[in-house]
């Protein structure tokens, strides 16, 4: 009898290993890349005469960390010398388990490597490279390490790869996408936190895609920018985020006070809105930037602009009402007075050239004097201390 692997795992005839059709069952078929053999021997082949069984020697690898179990399948071939026609085949399996760490001190064989490369060099319009994949064999390279080995494939794949695309591909219908690109600003992470410095371009290469048609081709570079872009941009950004403090909203009541005489001027509402300024400094002594100044600059140029450009002015009504406080008192400091147009004094006029009569007497005593101010606005501070009171006048009530 002789025997051979069916499998060409291992071939008794020629003595030569092969391991391209190994059937490994655990823990993955492609762990039989990591099998190895040598010292191939057929020991007391059986003959008629003495019935001894057939016995092969063979020392089997295992180049992986783990434990790889594996069947081998043979065809044992027995040989009639009366009639060789007649002469009958038997396959026999065997399940062998290969410890892990079973390696040779000395060599070590690459892995299978392969990728897919595309047929770069059609030149007829319209057409594209089809993909080829491109293989290095398992066992193809040795090494005095695993990596080493399987470096020296992978360095064929990238050396030879394209090449072989190129020369076994064919040319294909389709197109390839134009360069694509946008200018992305970058986010930065953080409440408040912005980005200063100039925006990130992303670009996507002519001819990383390909389709039927031009326009989707090109379409496919314009979905890679929506997706990618942005993220790319924040992981590649040149210039810095930077911690931003903003105002908080502020109203004023403002009134128009561009109003002739006997006309008096309405209120309006003016709001700086929140976020509308902003800042990156701190003050010198620490807490977060006084908005307060740019603020009041914004309501004497934004707001009394809009006051008088929509605000309108009404006939001076027959009754003005007026308050003034504290009314009496020895040691009264200045005191206030502020015009209404309703008996409840509720409702604040702007009046212009407006006449206040009212009679002062000194703080300590001393005679009263009658005095008039003439007031533009809500209301007047009177300027000395004492006792003052409003005076009837024309149409006045207090």
């Amino acid at each position: 009898m002789s025997a051979q692997s069916r499998s060409s795992f291992i071939d008794i005839t020629d003595g030569l290993p092969s391991l391209s059709n190994t059937e490994a069952i655990t823990p993955s078929a492609g762990h039989a890349t990591y099998l190895g053999l040598d010292n191939i021997q057929g020991v007391r082949p059986f003959n008629i005469t003495n019935l001894n069984a057939t016995q092969f020697k063979v020392k089997i690898y295992n180049y992986s960390n783990t434990d790889i179990k594996a069947k081998f399948t043979f065809l044992v071939r027995f040989t009639n010398v009366v009639n060789p026609a007649s002469s009958p085949n038997h396959e026999v399996e065997y399940i062998v388990t290969i410890k892990s760490g079973s390696r040779p001190p000395s060599v070590f064989y690459s892995v299978e490597k392969s990728r897919f490369f595309e047929k770069d060099n059609c030149t007829t319009p319209g057409t594209i490279g089809s993909s080829v994949k491109y293989v290095v064999p398992a066992r193809k390279y040795t090494g005095a390490t695993q990596s080493e080995a399987d470096q020296k494939a992978l360095n064929d794949l990238n050396a030879n790869g394209k090449a072989y695309a190129n020369t076994n591909g064919t040319c294909i219908a389709g197109y390839y996408n134009e360069e694509k690109s946008q200018a992305f600003t970058p986010v930065c992470s953080g409440t408040d936190v912005v980005y200063q410095g100039a925006n990130v371009t992303y670009t996507v290469p002519a001819r990383k895609y390909n389709a039927p048609t031009l326009v989707e081709a090109n379409q496919k570079a314009m979905n890679d920018i929506a997706a990618n872009g942005q993220t790319w941009a924040n992981q590649n950004k040149t210039g810095t985020c930077v911690q931003m403090y903003y105002n908080e909203e502020a109203s004023y009541t403002l009134y128009k006070s561009d109003c002739g005489p006997g006309y008096i001027g309405n209120s309006v509402t003016y709001t700086v809105p929140a976020r509308k300024y902003s800042s990156s400094t701190l003050p010198p002594r620490g807490g977060t930037p006084d908005f307060s100044m740019i603020v009041r600059q914004d309501l004497q140029e934004n707001g009394l602009a809009l006051l008088n450009s929509t605000g309108t002015c009404s006939v001076l009504p027959s009754t003005i009402y007026l308050t003034i406080s504290p009314t009496t008192g020895r040691e009264a400091p200045s005191n206030n007075v502020i015009f209404y147009k309703d008996a409840a004094k509720t409702q604040i006029i702007y009046v212009t050239n407006f006449k206040v009569n009212y009679k002062h007497t000194p703080i300590g005593g001393g005679t009263p004097v009658n005095k008039q101010v003439i007031v533009t606005g809500t209301g007047i501070r009177l300027p000395e201390s004492g006792t003052n009171i409003l005076l009837p006048g024309t149409g006045y009530q207090y």
